[in-house]
């Protein structure tokens, strides 16, 4: 094999034998260094950047045998072959004795020349070969625990964070990784080395177009100057599986790869691989949401003399379909709602919900009692679901008196909020699915000020934790509620729910206000096809709005039209619409101001609402270029209608809203 780039020590105390062994390692292409002590050896030793030992039996100061374990046990360069020489130890016990102790080689004198640098030929092919085996085990070990955390990565910054620190570790070098994000603008993560942080920021160079497959080159330096190496080359590992995905490229110096790149091939390979599972998790998880909230209520009511606040808040950790359901009914006596759950994450439980859903909605819109709702649902699931259990529970409200009649077939007890704090409503029966005696039903009152709240066990719920925990947490979480419903379901969410929630989670809140609407509310509608009255998905985007948010409101707006589908006309028609009804409710709006943003297959819509009273009886003013003194105020309804095309405003005594919606392109 070539002696280039390995460096030699001879270790012998007679300088004309060493210097002889000397001559004709150099004259067989080897760099050598001399030492004629043990000592002296292991110093340079020490050093590094030694790749054989030529090592005299006989030295002044120790035995050969022992350096020679000395060097075997070196934490880092104990892997370093040493070759045993000897004019004195040629006995056979003596070359037992050296290879026993860990010697690759044992040479006796008269030592023929060719026969030395054979011996150095073979024994560092060996220990080459055995040094590219170690690498290559150690580092596809490594390869191992960074692809299951680059598979464990929630977000794509997350991940390519992994995959460049993870890279650093794997090749032991500065490592630069290319691939666009999911607006199709290129990104780099790179990392400078072992142990470093991994930095992720938008790329500073164009990359042009690779062929399907997978290419490695070397390329120049230069080329790539995100990579920091002394390196003159860089070798580039470029993967390109499908047309409409963007390439991912991995970046490092030639000189940490080896010969033909078989674990850059893998490690590249499993970046795409957890990219594309990343974005298939993404799009279930998307159709999964889009499928639950097709199986929710399109719009609750408004409610005249309550106010309501609805959350649906899925899981995080699965794309699968949750059981989780609430429906509220107006009826010309009641208010009913429902909340129930049936377990399991499937979309054999979404069926199940689906199913259980509708049968209620029916029985509501018949007008059964809590209590005979709940019995003829367990009949339905007897007859139609045998084997299939959930939990749900129902309440009537009367819209005169405030008596709430409950029927609780298994689910977690709302949470009543009076004038004497929060407490929960126990008592309930056998869970759907096993109809072992009828439903029960009892009763109270919900006074004016009173707030109710009905949910899933998910709001409560931890691993590891007793139900009765997570009652105490939602009680002490209770507090004092806001003025604004929607504001305390938000903190209820914000205080109770983990950052990442097991489970789904639905939330029903209602509160009866002290004094009942009496006059009729006016109400203003343009375009076609007129927008009846809505209330916000569970999924729409939500704000406060006050002065000091108007210029993070504006650039949400912007932001969450173009995610959904507007053009940059669109954009900005949305918000210089919604900047009027902005600067409207903070104005006159009372307080109590907020903003939902939400679309449908076809619409964009924006809605504002206020505590305050837009116009009076004169709602045939309202929207004119020149509006009358007791409507709207000045141009800026008309301006609204011009800029949206369909708008609907409903004003009076509990406030003022205002839902306008804007077509989008293409739908």
């Amino acid at each position: 094999m070539s002696a280039d780039g390995n460096t030699i020590l001879v270790v012998d105390d007679t300088p004309s034998k060493r210097y002889v062994l000397v001559s004709w390692l150099k004259r067989g292409g080897y760099t050598v260094v001399e030492a004629e002590t043990g000592a002296q050896a292991l110093d340079r030793f020490e050093q590094g950047d030694i790749d054989l030992v030529v090592l005299d039996v006989r030295l002044p100061d120790a035995s050969g045998f022992e350096i020679c374990q000395r060097i075997k046990e070196h934490p880092r360069f104990g892997t370093t072959p040493v070759i045993h020489v000897s004019a004195a130890a040629v006995e056979s016990v003596d070359r037992t004795h050296g290879l026993s102790g860990g010697a690759d080689g044992y040479l006796v004198e008269p030592i023929n020349p060719d026969e030395l640098l054979a011996t150095i030929a073979s024994v560092l092919r060996y220990y080459q070969a055995r040094l590219q085996a170690e690498r290559l085990a150690a580092r596809l070990t490594s390869l191992v625990h960074v692809t299951a955390d680059m598979g464990a990565a929630t977000s794509q910054r997350r991940l390519l964070e992994q995959a460049a620190r993870g890279g650093s570790e794997i090749f032991d070098s500065a490592v630069t990784i290319f691939t666009g994000d999911r607006d199709g603008a290129w990104i780099m993560a790179t990392c400078a080395g072992r142990g470093e942080a991994a930095e992720v920021r938008p790329a500073t160079m164009e990359l042009g177009d690779e062929p399907i497959g997978i290419t490695i080159r070397d390329e120049a330096a230069d080329r790539w100057p995100a990579l920091r190496t002394a390196d003159a080359e860089v070798r580039v590992a470029a993967f390109h599986t499908r047309p409409e995905q963007p390439a991912v490229y991995v970046v490092m110096p030639s000189s940490a790869s080896l010969t033909d790149s078989p674990v850059l091939t893998l490690f590249g390979q499993a970046i795409v691989a957890a990219i594309e599972s990343q974005r298939l998790f993404a799009s279930e998880h998307n159709l999964a949401l889009t499928l639950q909230r097709s199986l929710l209520p399109r719009r609750v009511p408004r409610l005249s003399g309550f106010d309501l606040a609805v959350r649906y808040v899925p899981a995080s950790d699965h794309a699968e379909i949750g059981g989780d359901f609430y429906e509220v009914t107006q009826q010309a006596d009641r208010i009913v709602i429902a909340v129930g759950d049936v377990g399991g994450h499937s979309l054999h439980a979404a069926t199940v919900m689906a199913e259980l859903r509708h049968a209620t909605r029916a029985y509501l819109i018949e007008g059964y009692s809590p209590a005979t709702i709940l019995d003829r649902l367990n009949i339905l699931i007897g007859a139609l679901l045998p084997g299939e259990i959930a939990t749900m529970c129902v309440i009537a409200i009367s819209w005169d008196t405030g008596e709430v009649l409950m029927s609780n077939a298994g689910h977690p007890p709302p949470m009543l909020h009076g004038a004497d704090g929060a407490r929960l409503l126990h008592g309930h029966g056998p869970l759907l699915g096993i109809h072992v005696r009828p439903a029960t039903e009892s009763s109270f009152t919900l006074a004016p000020g009173d707030t109710l709240v009905l949910y899933t066990d998910g709001l409560i719920e931890r691993r590891g934790e007793i139900l009765d925990i997570g009652l105490e947490r939602l009680v002490a979480a209770a507090g004092t509620p806001e003025p604004d419903l929607e504001q305390y379901a938000s903190r209820l969410l914000d205080e109770l729910v983990p950052e990442v929630p097991s489970d789904d989670i639905a939330l029903v809140a209602i509160r009866r206000r002290a004094i009942r609407e009496a006059a009729p509310d006016q109400v203003f509608t343009h375009g076609y096809p007129p927008i009846e009255d809505v209330i916000p998905p569970a999924g729409a985007a939500t704000f406060v709005v006050d002065t000091p948010s108007l210029s993070r409101l504006r650039q949400a707006m912007s932001a969450f039209g173009q995610e959904n589908g507007l053009d940059v006309d669109g954009q900005d028609r949305l918000v210089l619409a919604a900047n009027e009804l902005l600067t409207n409710a903070i104005r006159h709006g009372g307080g109590g101001g907020r903003m939902w943003l939400w679309r449908d297959e076809a619409w964009f819509f924006c809605q504002v609402t206020d505590q305050g009273r837009g116009f009076t009886d004169l709602a045939a003013e309202a929207g004119a270029p020149q509006a009358g003194p007791r409507a709207m105020s000045g141009r800026g309804l008309w301006l609204v209608r011009q800029l949206m095309g369909r708008v609907l405003v409903r004003s009076g005594p509990s406030g003022t809203t205002v839902t306008a919606a804007l077509p989008i392109p293409n739908a």
